[in-house]
């Protein structure tokens, strides 16, 4: 089983990222944009784990009235392994992601607000092993000061 790499002691090692965001605030509501995006990698003690990537994303935040706030998101990324997926394949693994996602709030007050959101990913990869679907809800409460 050539999965033992997920253990914490093979991806030691370096990781960095270095990316830029731009936020805009537009209309009587103060509504949000920020778009922006990042280059990244890691460099771990395990070889196959070693890659490089990039990573495009674009977030609204759009204010409604009564204390509503909607926020959809998009982002895009390609990862580029130094290595197989697997000790049965030939070839560097290659991954594309692409996420979209819907969050709502209500503010109950100006420190408390009710949130939930919804996010799908689909991650295509050259290794089948790494091709997935997901799906992610979320809800909570929130206290901010």
């Amino acid at each position: 089983d050539r999965r033992d790499y997920a253990s914490d002691r093979y991806r030691n090692g370096p990781y960095w990222t270095l990316g830029e965001y731009a936020r805009f605030f537009f209309g009587g509501e103060n509504h949000e944009f920020i778009a922006g995006g990042r280059y990244y990698g890691g460099s771990a003690d395990f070889d196959n784990y070693s890659y490089n990537a990039w990573e495009a994303s674009a977030y609204f935040n759009f204010k409604l009235p009564y204390g509503f706030e909607v926020s959809p998101n998009i982002a895009y990324a390609q990862e580029y392994y130094d290595g197989p997926a697997t000790v049965l394949e030939t070839r560097d693994r290659e991954d594309k992601r692409l996420t979209v996602g819907l969050g709502a709030t209500y503010r109950l007050s100006e420190n408390w607000s009710l949130e939930g959101s919804y996010q799908y990913t689909d991650n295509s990869s050259s290794s089948a092993l790494y091709e997935y679907d997901r799906h992610v809800v979320t809800t909570g409460v929130a206290w901010s000061f």
